[in-house]
């Protein structure tokens, strides 16, 4: 905690003392694996403690019950968040990645080393758990399949192929069959030759997790 000069000191170590009993009397015998893995609920204490650098609560109880009723909020759906539901499409927002399937330091699926643009610093999985609901791949015609790949010209090669599609599309099924209420939508760079390739290898009577996932298909850009 940085201080100014003309701050009493010991009044900053009692703030320090303060917010270190809310968060042992909240976690029981708090220890640094509690706040390793529990990081954001100790940045909503420190929030009900201090705002911008000055002291507002001294109650240890009322943070108790300030940061309970905050978790009974994350668990049951607020009446705000009831009215907004049933508006169009295009009246939402959410957060979405570009080339999502592109992540750092991945091989390609070929086995080959990638000499292409790298996006993402996480996989399919860990970004729909941090509330990416929108995810951009580009699904181009490789080795009798639909790749996703990162390439130019409208073609797909063994330094710019990441996976097959139909991997990314299970990750997404998995996901949204242990979120009932989740809808992802995906937006796709088609540069497929054939015609019916998305319908007939991924999106038709078989189609993974359908009725939740939103795709919307974009035009190749060459």
């Amino acid at each position: 905690m940085c201080i100014d000069l003309d701050d009493n000191e010991l009044e900053v170590l009692e703030v320090i003392h303060h917010f270190v009993e809310i968060l042992d009397r909240y976690f029981g015998s708090v220890c640094e694996l509690d706040l390793i893995f529990n990081f954001h609920k100790a940045y909503y204490i420190l929030d009900e403690i201090l705002i911008a650098g000055e002291l507002q609560e001294t109650s240890k109880k009322t943070v108790a019950r300030l940061i309970a009723a905050q978790e009974v909020g994350v668990a049951t759906p607020d009446p705000i968040a009831r009215q907004v539901r049933g508006l169009p499409f295009n009246r939402y927002s959410w957060l979405r990645t570009h080339k999502s399937f592109a992540k750092l330091g991945q091989r390609s699926g070929t086995g080959s080393r990638l000499l292409t643009l790298m996006n993402q610093q996480d996989s399919i999985t860990p970004q729909l758990h941090n509330s990416v609901r929108g995810l951009m791949l580009d699904m181009y015609d490789f080795r009798n399949d639909i790749w996703l790949c990162h390439s130019f010209g409208g073609q797909c090669y063994n330094t710019t192929a990441f996976q097959p599609a139909i991997n990314v599309l299970k990750e997404i099924q998995v996901f949204l069959e242990n979120n009932t209420f989740e809808i992802i939508t995906i937006f796709i760079e088609d540069y497929l030759a054939s015609p019916i390739g998305l319908t007939k290898e991924n999106f038709g009577s078989q189609c993974l997790g359908c009725q939740k996932m939103g795709v919307i298909g974009q035009p190749s850009m060459t």
